[in-house]
């Protein structure tokens, strides 16, 4: 076996004795068994020899060294310790079918990269345009929310007091109805509501005061006195005015 020069200086390394180097064979004419029987043997085997060459490179010096490096051992494999021929027909005929099958499944690659690609394309932008529509939205949520704070601040009543409406009895008819209503609904469900009083906002007199079935409405300091057969019927007003 020649020995190259790589090797011969490896082999002065305690931890390399032998190498088994597939790829050193010239053209890939043959190959190792996988069988791992087999293989220890081929390494033990090789071990020897490559110790054997170690120990000359020890203790061969100047020339005979020299002379050393063109001195070659040969090694022989048997053939169980070969791949067959067969084997490596089949797992190449094996290997071609995969390769076929996916490039069969993968012709079309360049065009399903290029729809992919679409894909994602339009959905950043639809992820864009809903960011854009929410952004929008919730500014107009936040123009909306100020103006109904500006409303809130505003919501003072400003309408016309009922001491200077033309039709005072009328006015207050048509507000008696809503408390007298209350006041027998309560009675319904077991509540004593004794009475409810309204005064104007303006000059703090009291307009109005109900009790039971019983609503009195004061009317420029005049007492009107209003009595109701049932919450639902209208409101009789006698005006002193």
């Amino acid at each position: 076996m020649n020995v190259p020069s790589s090797m011969r200086d490896r082999a002065h390394s305690p931890s390399t004795n032998y190498a088994l180097l597939e790829g050193a064979i010239r053209d890939h004419a043959l190959f190792f068994t996988e069988d791992t029987t087999k293989r220890h043997e081929m390494n033990q085997t090789l071990a020897k020899r490559a110790g054997s060459v170690a120990n000359l490179y020890r203790t061969t010096k100047g020339r005979a060294r020299e002379a050393l490096n063109d001195k070659f051992k040969k090694f022989h494999i048997f053939e169980g310790q070969v791949k067959s021929s067969q084997d490596l027909r089949r797992k190449i005929i094996t290997k071609e079918s995969e390769i076929n099958r996916w490039r069969t499944k993968h012709k079309n690659i360049e065009q399903e990269r290029e729809e992919l690609f679409k894909e994602m394309t339009q959905t950043i932008e639809e992820k864009d345009r809903v960011i854009s529509h929410l952004q929008n939205t919730n500014k107009q949520l936040e123009d909306y929310l100020v103006y109904l704070e500006k409303l809130s601040i505003n919501a003072e009543y400003k309408g016309k007091p009922v001491s200077s409406s033309q039709n005072k009895a009328r006015t207050l008819k048509h507000f008696l109805i809503r408390p007298e209503t209350a006041l027998w609904f309560s009675k319904y469900f077991g509540l004593d509501i004794e009475s409810i009083l309204v005064k104007e906002s303006d000059s703090g007199d009291q307009v109005m005061t109900a009790k039971g079935n019983r609503t009195l409405a004061i009317l420029n300091g005049k007492k009107t006195i209003t009595l109701s057969k049932s919450p639902l019927e209208a409101f009789l007003v006698k005006s002193t005015v």
